[in-house]
């Protein structure tokens, strides 16, 4: 994915990203690539990537406080974390405002 070589080689890394279109699974399979390419590894990445929002209705807070929760916490293979948050209209007021916290 050409763009994903523009960003990691002369432009660097942002603290956040957002990607968005009508294509999901477009969007899913650009953002994991991403993700992987963040941490470094497509191995052992079970503490190093969270998803959350592909199979549920909505958004809530507790999810937002969940998500900060394993963030703060440091991965046992990887030097970096990624969240992917799909569908992110489904999110509460209450979580949009968690997350901007």
């Amino acid at each position: 994915m050409k763009i994903l070589d523009e960003i990691f080689n002369n432009l660097g890394l942002s603290q956040s990203y957002i990607f968005f279109g009508d294509d999901i699974e477009l969007i899913n399979k650009f953002s994991l690539e991403f993700a992987y390419r963040v941490i470094g590894s497509k191995t052992n990445i079970m503490d190093s990537i969270i998803f959350l929002g592909n199979n549920i209705k909505s958004i809530t807070i507790n999810d937002i406080r969940f998500i900060k929760s394993e963030v703060i916490k440091k991965s046992i293979y990887h030097k970096n974390k990624v969240v992917l948050i799909s569908n992110s209209e489904r999110m509460s007021v209450e979580a949009q405002n968690a997350i901007l916290k």
